[in-house]
């Protein structure tokens, strides 16, 4: 049997990081997470084998990721840690990734292919084991990725509350022509606020507006806190997205996740689409979507 499983891009409407607690690893973060119709598309099958050992074969259309070892592959990971948290062995899994989702961008294409290979080896596997678990030792946006649809996000960005859904908000997604590592962000986060003193930004004007229902007003709220340590070009370069969305009647813009994607909301088809042509001139991976309430879902068996 194969398996094709959609899994969505992810934008935050928020994102606030917290200074380190007794100099541990990670940060702790409060992000307003959402599912976007900007889909990855997995094809997973799964068979016994009589070798001992398990066979991981991946295939992904992407030239970047083609130069990426296999071993980094957050899908691959995944899938070595799903077998190895059931103690299975001697089975063959084949994994082909679509990519459409942009990569360094801050809108969770590696853990959204780890979430869609979760939730397939699940069906095959069905009944015997918590893949949310599996999900947070691979990556901290994965336990998302696999549920979807609009969330609250605390601690390392793992422990979520499901939020009123957003329905149907339309957004424009543009990511320019550099990539971001989120290790060196949080660094330049570090640097810039380990030792100084910063107010906490308020996220309860974007809860309150998701809960009551105001999705519109929700783009007041919108925040995040990476693109105060942007500089130079890249930031002339987020800047000048942000400022074309505006002009074209964007109700809000941010940065996603550490970057360096940007997306606006818009309330009207045609704003979104005078936009969309004005940054697809400039930048090919410009994309129209929306918001949608589910998380990393199988559409097909065969």
């Amino acid at each position: 049997m194969k398996l094709k499983i959609l899994a969505p891009a992810k934008i935050n409407l928020y994102l606030e990081i917290l200074k380190k607690k007794n100099d541990v690893p990670m940060h702790d973060v409060e992000l307003v997470m959402q599912s976007v119709s900007l889909f990855d598309v997995l094809r997973i099958s799964c068979a016994k084998i009589n070798s001992g050992d398990n066979e991981i074969n991946l295939q992904v259309n992407s030239d970047l990721l083609k130069e990426l070892p296999v071993e980094k592959n957050l899908a691959y990971i995944a899938c070595r840690e799903f077998l190895k948290s059931l103690n299975l062995t001697g089975y063959s899994v084949e994994i082909d990734i679509e990519k459409n989702i942009p990569i360094n961008a801050g809108l969770a294409g590696g853990s959204t292919d780890a979430a869609a290979v979760l939730v397939g080896l699940s069906c095959f596997f069905g009944g015997r084991h918590n893949i949310v678990d599996v999900a947070s030792n691979v990556g901290s946006d994965v336990p998302f990725c696999i549920r979807g649809g609009t969330c609250l996000a605390t601690d390392k960005g793992t422990n979520l509350k499901k939020l009123r859904n957003i329905q149907n908000l339309k957004i424009l997604i543009c990511k320019p022509k550099f990539d971001v590592c989120t290790r060196k962000a949080y660094e330049a986060f570090d640097r810039k606020f380990l030792k100084v003193k910063y107010e906490k930004n308020d996220i309860t004007p974007i809860l309150e507006a998701i809960e009551s229902g105001n999705v519109f007003d929700s783009a007041n709220g919108i925040y995040n806190r990476f693109e105060e340590i942007l500089e130079g070009e890249e930031k002339e370069k987020i800047s000048y997205i942000k400022k074309a969305m505006e002009e074209c009647g964007a109700l809000g813009t941010a940065m996603s996740g550490s970057g360096s994607a940007v997306f606006g909301i818009f309330n009207s088809i045609s704003k979104i689409e005078r936009c969309y042509k004005v940054l697809n001139k400039v930048y090919s991976e410009t994309f129209i979507c929306e918001t949608v309430d589910f998380g990393c879902k199988v559409i097909d068996q065969s």
